[in-house]
Protein backbone atom coordinates (compact mmCIF):
# COMPACT_ATOMS: atom_id res chain seq x y z
CA UNK A 1 0.00 0.00 0.00
CA UNK A 2 1.40 3.30 -1.00
CA UNK A 3 2.14 5.65 1.93
CA UNK A 4 -1.38 7.50 3.10
CA UNK A 5 1.17 10.75 3.86
CA UNK A 6 1.45 10.94 -0.14
CA UNK A 7 -0.53 13.81 -1.24
CA UNK A 8 -3.64 13.55 -3.32
CA UNK A 9 -3.22 13.18 -6.82
CA UNK A 10 -5.41 15.45 -7.87
CA UNK A 11 -3.83 17.90 -6.32
CA UNK A 12 -0.15 17.66 -7.03
CA UNK A 13 0.73 20.30 -9.58
CA UNK A 14 3.83 20.51 -11.98
CA UNK A 15 4.75 24.02 -12.46
CA UNK A 16 7.46 25.05 -15.22
CA UNK A 17 9.35 28.57 -15.56
CA UNK A 18 11.83 28.82 -18.75
CA UNK A 19 14.28 31.12 -18.15
CA UNK A 20 14.63 32.97 -21.54
CA UNK A 21 17.21 35.84 -20.47
CA UNK A 22 19.67 36.27 -23.32
CA UNK A 23 21.47 38.96 -22.07
CA UNK A 24 24.48 36.01 -21.12
CA UNK A 25 25.12 34.20 -24.40
CA UNK A 26 27.69 31.97 -22.78
CA UNK A 27 25.12 30.49 -20.58
CA UNK A 28 22.49 27.86 -21.83
CA UNK A 29 18.77 28.38 -21.41
CA UNK A 30 18.18 26.68 -18.10
CA UNK A 31 14.55 24.98 -17.49
CA UNK A 32 13.21 25.44 -13.80
CA UNK A 33 10.70 22.71 -12.31
CA UNK A 34 8.83 22.95 -9.57
CA UNK A 35 7.28 20.15 -8.49
CA UNK A 36 5.14 19.35 -5.02
CA UNK A 37 7.13 18.49 -2.38
CA UNK A 38 7.31 15.05 -0.71
CA UNK A 39 7.36 14.14 2.70
CA UNK A 40 10.54 12.11 3.93
CA UNK A 41 8.43 9.14 4.27
CA UNK A 42 7.27 9.13 0.66
CA UNK A 43 10.74 9.59 -0.31
CA UNK A 44 11.70 5.90 1.49
CA UNK A 45 8.68 4.15 0.17
CA UNK A 46 9.49 0.82 -2.51
CA UNK A 47 6.33 1.50 -4.39
CA UNK A 48 8.36 5.14 -5.40
CA UNK A 49 11.06 5.58 -8.25
CA UNK A 50 13.77 7.70 -9.22
CA UNK A 51 12.79 9.57 -12.46
CA UNK A 52 15.65 9.55 -14.98
CA UNK A 53 18.20 7.89 -12.73
CA UNK A 54 18.77 10.99 -10.51
CA UNK A 55 18.45 13.63 -13.72
CA UNK A 56 16.43 15.87 -11.14
CA UNK A 57 17.26 14.65 -7.68
CA UNK A 58 14.97 14.04 -4.75
CA UNK A 59 11.84 13.99 -7.23
CA UNK A 60 10.33 10.47 -7.50
CA UNK A 61 6.78 9.02 -8.64
CA UNK A 62 4.71 5.94 -8.48
CA UNK A 63 5.09 3.30 -10.57
CA UNK A 64 2.37 2.65 -12.74
CA UNK A 65 2.12 6.54 -13.13
CA UNK A 66 5.97 6.44 -14.39
CA UNK A 67 5.24 6.93 -18.12
CA UNK A 68 2.44 9.41 -17.87
CA UNK A 69 4.82 11.66 -15.48
CA UNK A 70 7.93 11.26 -17.87
CA UNK A 71 5.81 12.00 -20.80
CA UNK A 72 4.53 15.48 -19.47
CA UNK A 73 7.99 16.48 -18.81
CA UNK A 74 9.52 15.66 -22.04
CA UNK A 75 6.56 17.49 -23.40
CA UNK A 76 6.93 20.53 -21.40
CA UNK A 77 10.61 20.89 -22.20
CA UNK A 78 10.32 20.03 -26.09
CA UNK A 79 7.20 23.00 -26.17
CA UNK A 80 9.49 25.28 -24.49
CA UNK A 81 12.15 24.73 -26.98
CA UNK A 82 9.90 25.48 -29.83
CA UNK A 83 8.67 28.62 -28.79
CA UNK A 84 11.84 29.16 -27.47
CA UNK A 85 13.63 28.75 -30.58
CA UNK A 86 10.72 28.19 -33.22
CA UNK A 87 9.55 25.69 -35.68
CA UNK A 88 9.81 28.16 -38.56
CA UNK A 89 13.34 29.25 -37.20
CA UNK A 90 14.15 24.97 -37.99
CA UNK A 91 12.28 25.21 -40.92
CA UNK A 92 14.37 27.87 -42.72
CA UNK A 93 17.37 26.91 -41.04
CA UNK A 94 16.80 22.75 -43.15
CA UNK A 95 16.19 25.63 -46.27
CA UNK A 96 18.79 27.68 -46.02
CA UNK A 97 21.58 24.45 -45.54
CA UNK A 98 19.66 23.09 -48.44
CA UNK A 99 20.31 26.16 -50.41
CA UNK A 100 24.20 26.53 -49.64
CA UNK A 101 24.20 22.87 -50.56
CA UNK A 102 23.02 23.87 -53.71
CA UNK A 103 25.01 26.91 -54.59
CA UNK A 104 22.03 28.93 -54.30
CA UNK A 105 22.81 31.10 -51.38
CA UNK A 106 20.34 34.03 -51.37
CA UNK A 107 21.46 37.68 -51.43
CA UNK A 108 21.40 40.11 -48.77
CA UNK A 109 19.54 43.24 -49.38
CA UNK A 110 21.75 46.60 -50.51
CA UNK A 111 21.72 49.39 -48.03
CA UNK A 112 23.58 52.45 -48.85
CA UNK A 113 23.01 56.25 -48.87
CA UNK A 114 21.15 57.63 -51.75
CA UNK A 115 23.95 60.05 -51.98
CA UNK A 116 26.31 56.73 -53.00
CA UNK A 117 23.36 55.34 -55.55
CA UNK A 118 23.21 58.71 -57.30
CA UNK A 119 27.10 58.69 -57.50
CA UNK A 120 27.92 55.12 -58.79
CA UNK A 121 28.27 53.90 -62.10
CA UNK A 122 29.50 57.03 -63.73
CA UNK A 123 27.45 58.95 -66.29
CA UNK A 124 24.49 57.63 -67.63
CA UNK A 125 25.30 55.42 -71.29
CA UNK A 126 22.97 56.20 -73.87
CA UNK A 127 20.07 53.97 -75.04
CA UNK A 128 20.85 50.75 -76.72
CA UNK A 129 17.50 51.31 -78.92
CA UNK A 130 16.33 55.03 -77.79
CA UNK A 131 12.92 54.97 -76.35
CA UNK A 132 12.87 51.14 -76.51
CA UNK A 133 15.36 49.15 -74.65
CA UNK A 134 18.15 50.79 -72.53
CA UNK A 135 21.08 49.51 -70.86
CA UNK A 136 20.23 46.91 -67.75
CA UNK A 137 16.70 47.52 -68.98
CA UNK A 138 13.89 44.70 -69.61
CA UNK A 139 11.93 45.01 -72.51
CA UNK A 140 8.25 43.51 -73.24
CA UNK A 141 7.80 44.14 -76.97
CA UNK A 142 3.78 42.82 -77.50
CA UNK A 143 1.17 42.77 -79.80
CA UNK A 144 -1.52 40.35 -81.72
CA UNK A 145 -0.51 37.33 -83.09
CA UNK A 146 0.61 37.90 -86.76
CA UNK A 147 1.08 41.34 -86.04
CA UNK A 148 4.60 41.15 -87.04
CA UNK A 149 6.41 40.78 -83.08
CA UNK A 150 9.24 38.51 -84.49
CA UNK A 151 9.92 40.77 -87.70
CA UNK A 152 10.67 43.87 -85.58
CA UNK A 153 12.35 41.58 -82.72
CA UNK A 154 14.78 40.09 -85.54
CA UNK A 155 15.41 43.56 -86.90
CA UNK A 156 16.33 45.29 -83.59
CA UNK A 157 18.80 42.69 -82.90
CA UNK A 158 20.21 43.17 -85.94
CA UNK A 159 20.60 46.87 -85.63
CA UNK A 160 21.58 46.67 -82.16
CA UNK A 161 24.72 44.21 -83.36
CA UNK A 162 25.19 46.69 -85.82
CA UNK A 163 25.13 49.63 -84.30
CA UNK A 164 22.88 51.34 -86.75
CA UNK A 165 19.69 51.45 -88.27
CA UNK A 166 16.11 52.13 -88.66
CA UNK A 167 15.77 52.16 -85.04
CA UNK A 168 19.25 52.61 -83.42
CA UNK A 169 21.27 56.19 -83.48
CA UNK A 170 24.50 55.55 -84.50
CA UNK A 171 25.64 58.44 -83.34
CA UNK A 172 25.22 57.61 -79.84
CA UNK A 173 24.74 53.50 -79.81
CA UNK A 174 27.82 51.16 -80.15
CA UNK A 175 27.57 47.69 -81.16
CA UNK A 176 26.04 45.08 -79.17
CA UNK A 177 26.68 41.46 -78.64
CA UNK A 178 23.31 39.56 -79.08
CA UNK A 179 21.95 36.33 -77.71
CA UNK A 180 18.53 35.46 -79.67
CA UNK A 181 16.55 32.90 -78.56
CA UNK A 182 14.23 32.10 -81.15
CA UNK A 183 11.32 29.53 -80.67
CA UNK A 184 9.99 29.90 -83.53
CA UNK A 185 11.58 30.99 -87.00
CA UNK A 186 13.42 29.17 -89.53
CA UNK A 187 16.83 29.02 -91.31
CA UNK A 188 14.99 30.20 -94.25
CA UNK A 189 12.82 32.71 -92.21
CA UNK A 190 16.34 34.45 -91.75
CA UNK A 191 17.82 34.83 -94.96
CA UNK A 192 14.58 37.06 -95.79
CA UNK A 193 14.99 39.94 -92.92
CA UNK A 194 18.86 40.48 -92.74
CA UNK A 195 20.61 42.24 -94.38
CA UNK A 196 22.64 40.41 -97.76
CA UNK A 197 26.05 41.99 -96.54
CA UNK A 198 25.55 40.47 -93.13
CA UNK A 199 27.25 43.30 -91.30
CA UNK A 200 26.22 42.84 -87.48
CA UNK A 201 25.94 39.17 -87.34
CA UNK A 202 28.75 37.82 -86.28
CA UNK A 203 27.65 39.59 -82.98
CA UNK A 204 24.58 37.77 -82.90
CA UNK A 205 24.51 34.17 -80.91
CA UNK A 206 21.15 32.16 -82.51
CA UNK A 207 19.60 29.85 -80.17
CA UNK A 208 17.32 27.59 -81.85
CA UNK A 209 15.01 24.49 -81.60
CA UNK A 210 14.19 25.30 -77.90
CA UNK A 211 12.30 22.03 -76.12
CA UNK A 212 12.60 23.34 -72.45
CA UNK A 213 10.54 21.55 -70.19
CA UNK A 214 10.66 23.63 -67.16
CA UNK A 215 11.20 27.17 -66.46
CA UNK A 216 14.33 26.29 -64.42
CA UNK A 217 15.48 24.64 -67.14
CA UNK A 218 15.08 27.36 -69.48
CA UNK A 219 16.55 29.90 -67.49
CA UNK A 220 19.39 27.80 -66.00
CA UNK A 221 20.26 27.62 -70.29
CA UNK A 222 20.30 31.32 -70.14
CA UNK A 223 22.41 31.33 -67.25
CA UNK A 224 25.14 29.05 -68.40
CA UNK A 225 25.27 30.99 -71.89
CA UNK A 226 25.91 34.21 -70.13
CA UNK A 227 27.79 32.84 -67.17
CA UNK A 228 31.35 32.50 -69.23
CA UNK A 229 30.73 36.32 -71.19
CA UNK A 230 33.14 38.96 -70.29
CA UNK A 231 30.84 41.55 -72.04
CA UNK A 232 27.45 43.17 -72.03
CA UNK A 233 25.10 41.19 -73.67
CA UNK A 234 21.37 41.91 -75.12
CA UNK A 235 19.60 38.65 -74.66
CA UNK A 236 16.51 38.74 -76.50
CA UNK A 237 13.64 36.06 -76.29
CA UNK A 238 11.07 35.36 -79.07
CA UNK A 239 8.70 34.50 -77.39
CA UNK A 240 7.24 33.21 -74.21
CA UNK A 241 4.44 31.74 -75.56
CA UNK A 242 6.46 29.46 -78.43
CA UNK A 243 8.72 28.71 -75.58
CA UNK A 244 5.97 27.71 -73.12
CA UNK A 245 2.12 26.99 -74.12
CA UNK A 246 -0.65 28.49 -71.90
CA UNK A 247 1.84 29.79 -69.15
CA UNK A 248 0.37 29.30 -65.56
CA UNK A 249 0.81 32.82 -63.31
CA UNK A 250 3.12 30.67 -61.21
CA UNK A 251 5.27 29.87 -64.12
CA UNK A 252 5.31 33.82 -65.26
CA UNK A 253 6.23 34.50 -61.65
CA UNK A 254 9.00 32.35 -61.96
CA UNK A 255 10.46 32.84 -65.48
CA UNK A 256 10.73 36.25 -64.54
CA UNK A 257 12.51 36.40 -61.25
CA UNK A 258 14.51 33.82 -62.67
CA UNK A 259 15.71 36.22 -65.19
CA UNK A 260 15.92 39.11 -63.09
CA UNK A 261 18.21 36.74 -60.77
CA UNK A 262 20.39 36.25 -63.16
CA UNK A 263 20.78 40.07 -64.25
CA UNK A 264 21.51 40.96 -60.48
CA UNK A 265 24.33 38.09 -60.29
CA UNK A 266 25.82 37.98 -63.54
CA UNK A 267 29.53 39.93 -63.73
CA UNK A 268 28.32 41.97 -67.04
CA UNK A 269 25.13 44.07 -67.52
CA UNK A 270 22.73 41.81 -69.11
CA UNK A 271 19.35 43.50 -71.24
CA UNK A 272 16.32 42.11 -72.03
CA UNK A 273 14.02 41.78 -74.65
CA UNK A 274 11.57 39.58 -74.69
CA UNK A 275 8.23 38.83 -77.62
CA UNK A 276 4.84 38.50 -75.72
CA UNK A 277 1.30 37.67 -76.63
CA UNK A 278 -1.49 39.77 -75.68
CA UNK A 279 -4.83 38.99 -74.85
CA UNK A 280 -7.95 38.31 -77.81
CA UNK A 281 -9.17 42.08 -77.88
CA UNK A 282 -10.94 43.12 -80.57
CA UNK A 283 -9.07 45.18 -83.54
CA UNK A 284 -9.84 48.92 -83.17
CA UNK A 285 -9.63 48.65 -79.27
CA UNK A 286 -6.51 50.58 -77.88
CA UNK A 287 -4.11 47.68 -76.12
CA UNK A 288 -2.46 48.32 -72.72
CA UNK A 289 -0.37 46.07 -69.50
CA UNK A 290 -3.85 44.57 -68.84
CA UNK A 291 -3.84 42.86 -72.01
CA UNK A 292 -0.40 41.30 -71.48
CA UNK A 293 -0.36 37.63 -71.01
CA UNK A 294 0.51 37.43 -67.16
CA UNK A 295 0.37 41.32 -67.22
CA UNK A 296 0.66 41.66 -63.19
CA UNK A 297 4.21 39.56 -63.29
CA UNK A 298 4.87 41.12 -66.88
CA UNK A 299 4.66 44.42 -65.49
CA UNK A 300 6.28 44.14 -62.51
CA UNK A 301 9.53 42.62 -64.22
CA UNK A 302 9.86 45.04 -67.46
CA UNK A 303 11.33 48.50 -66.99
CA UNK A 304 9.31 49.17 -70.87
CA UNK A 305 6.76 47.91 -72.38
CA UNK A 306 5.86 48.73 -76.46
CA UNK A 307 2.92 47.48 -78.19
CA UNK A 308 2.99 47.11 -81.82
CA UNK A 309 -0.47 47.18 -83.50
CA UNK A 310 -3.06 47.32 -86.48
CA UNK A 311 -2.56 50.77 -88.22
CA UNK A 312 -5.58 51.77 -90.58
CA UNK A 313 -3.47 53.10 -93.02
CA UNK A 314 -3.57 49.51 -94.52
CA UNK A 315 -2.52 46.35 -94.47
CA UNK A 316 1.53 46.81 -94.59
CA UNK A 317 1.02 49.65 -92.20
CA UNK A 318 1.74 49.53 -87.94
CA UNK A 319 2.11 51.53 -85.06
CA UNK A 320 4.24 51.31 -82.18
CA UNK A 321 3.45 52.45 -78.92
CA UNK A 322 5.10 53.50 -75.97
CA UNK A 323 3.31 51.87 -72.99
CA UNK A 324 5.49 52.20 -69.91
CA UNK A 325 9.45 53.33 -69.91
CA UNK A 326 11.12 53.91 -66.81
CA UNK A 327 13.84 56.41 -67.98
CA UNK A 328 11.82 58.68 -69.94
CA UNK A 329 8.28 60.71 -69.93
CA UNK A 330 5.64 58.48 -72.08
CA UNK A 331 5.53 60.02 -75.74
CA UNK A 332 2.07 61.50 -76.65
CA UNK A 333 2.37 60.09 -80.25
CA UNK A 334 3.08 56.56 -81.60
CA UNK A 335 5.38 55.95 -84.19
CA UNK A 336 4.21 54.80 -87.69
CA UNK A 337 5.48 51.73 -89.70
CA UNK A 338 5.33 50.08 -92.69
CA UNK A 339 6.51 46.81 -93.86
CA UNK A 340 9.72 47.16 -96.62
CA UNK A 341 10.81 44.55 -99.21
CA UNK A 342 12.87 46.82 -101.00
CA UNK A 343 16.19 45.05 -100.01
CA UNK A 344 15.38 42.70 -96.80
CA UNK A 345 11.85 42.17 -94.83
CA UNK A 346 11.90 44.52 -92.29
CA UNK A 347 9.99 47.99 -90.91
CA UNK A 348 10.82 51.57 -92.04
CA UNK A 349 9.72 54.33 -89.72
CA UNK A 350 6.53 56.35 -91.71
CA UNK A 351 5.50 59.02 -89.29
CA UNK A 352 4.17 59.85 -86.04
CA UNK A 353 0.47 60.04 -84.91
CA UNK A 354 -1.96 60.24 -82.09
CA UNK A 355 -3.26 57.04 -81.15
CA UNK A 356 -7.25 57.39 -81.61
CA UNK A 357 -6.37 58.56 -85.03
CA UNK A 358 -4.91 55.47 -86.86
CA UNK A 359 -6.59 52.51 -84.84
CA UNK A 360 -8.09 49.98 -87.20
CA UNK A 361 -11.40 51.47 -86.65
CA UNK A 362 -13.88 51.96 -89.98
CA UNK A 363 -13.35 55.81 -89.07
CA UNK A 364 -10.22 56.15 -89.83
CA UNK A 365 -9.74 53.65 -93.01
CA UNK A 366 -12.64 55.28 -94.70
CA UNK A 367 -10.39 58.23 -93.86
CA UNK A 368 -7.13 57.29 -95.03
CA UNK A 369 -9.00 55.66 -98.31
CA UNK A 370 -9.66 52.37 -97.38
CA UNK A 371 -12.29 49.94 -98.55
CA UNK A 372 -14.78 49.08 -95.81
CA UNK A 373 -17.15 46.64 -96.35
CA UNK A 374 -20.35 47.91 -94.36
CA UNK A 375 -20.21 51.81 -95.86
CA UNK A 376 -23.12 52.95 -93.33
CA UNK A 377 -23.35 55.61 -90.66
CA UNK A 378 -23.78 53.00 -87.75
CA UNK A 379 -20.79 52.88 -85.14
CA UNK A 380 -17.31 52.10 -85.73
CA UNK A 381 -17.31 48.22 -85.83
CA UNK A 382 -14.78 47.46 -83.21
CA UNK A 383 -14.29 44.22 -84.12
CA UNK A 384 -13.21 44.53 -87.73
CA UNK A 385 -10.19 42.40 -88.56
CA UNK A 386 -6.90 43.53 -91.12
CA UNK A 387 -7.28 42.00 -94.17
CA UNK A 388 -7.84 38.36 -93.23
CA UNK A 389 -6.20 36.78 -95.71
CA UNK A 390 -2.97 38.50 -94.65
CA UNK A 391 -3.73 37.43 -91.04
CA UNK A 392 -4.60 33.35 -91.83
CA UNK A 393 -1.12 33.54 -93.71
CA UNK A 394 0.94 35.02 -90.61
CA UNK A 395 -1.18 32.41 -88.73
CA UNK A 396 -0.36 29.56 -91.02
CA UNK A 397 3.16 30.39 -91.17
CA UNK A 398 3.36 30.28 -87.22
CA UNK A 399 1.59 26.78 -87.16
CA UNK A 400 4.26 25.85 -89.94
CA UNK A 401 6.95 26.67 -88.08
CA UNK A 402 5.68 24.76 -84.87
CA UNK A 403 5.13 21.53 -87.04
CA UNK A 404 8.22 21.71 -88.11
CA UNK A 405 9.41 21.94 -84.31
CA UNK A 406 8.19 18.73 -83.89
CA UNK A 407 4.66 19.52 -82.14
CA UNK A 408 1.60 17.63 -82.74
CA UNK A 409 -1.48 19.01 -84.51
CA UNK A 410 -3.19 18.73 -81.09
CA UNK A 411 -0.47 20.86 -79.44
CA UNK A 412 -0.91 23.24 -82.25
CA UNK A 413 -4.37 23.47 -81.83
CA UNK A 414 -4.19 24.61 -78.00
CA UNK A 415 -1.38 26.54 -78.38
CA UNK A 416 -3.87 28.74 -81.07
CA UNK A 417 -7.17 28.17 -79.09
CA UNK A 418 -8.46 26.52 -82.64
CA UNK A 419 -9.43 23.34 -83.22
CA UNK A 420 -7.58 20.69 -85.41
CA UNK A 421 -9.60 20.83 -88.32
CA UNK A 422 -8.49 24.82 -88.17
CA UNK A 423 -4.88 23.64 -88.00
CA UNK A 424 -5.27 21.26 -91.45
CA UNK A 425 -7.30 24.03 -93.24
CA UNK A 426 -4.19 26.25 -92.41
CA UNK A 427 -1.64 23.49 -93.82
CA UNK A 428 -3.87 23.03 -96.59
CA UNK A 429 -3.12 26.77 -97.52
CA UNK A 430 0.50 26.67 -97.54
CA UNK A 431 0.58 23.43 -100.06
CA UNK A 432 -1.49 25.47 -102.25
CA UNK A 433 0.77 27.94 -102.22
CA UNK A 434 3.85 25.67 -102.72
CA UNK A 435 5.07 26.89 -99.10
CA UNK A 436 4.40 23.52 -97.43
Amino acid sequence: MPNSSLPAQSSAQTVVTANTDTTAPSQSPTININLPKLPASALRDPNLIEVGGGLIPGFKCSRENLLPTFLTISGIISVFFTVKYGVPHFFSKVDKDKDEEEGHKPKPPIIKKLSECLNSGGEPKPPIIPDILYYGGRTILAGRTGIGKSLLLDQLCIEAARGYGEFVDPEHSTPQHVILIDGEMEDDDYKRRFPKDLAGTENIIRVSDCEFKTIKEFTDFVKDLVSGLNFNTVVAIDNIAALFPNPTAAMMFEFYGNLKKIQREASITISYIIADHVAKVPVGLPLDESHLAGSANTTRFATNVVILDWDARGSDYRFLKNQKQRKNALPNEVLELVIDESEFLHFSKFGNAAEEDVLWTKTNRKRFGQEVEDDNDEEDNESAQPPKDDLILEEARSMRSLWEQGLTQEEIAQRFDCSRRTVNSRFSLLRSRGEM
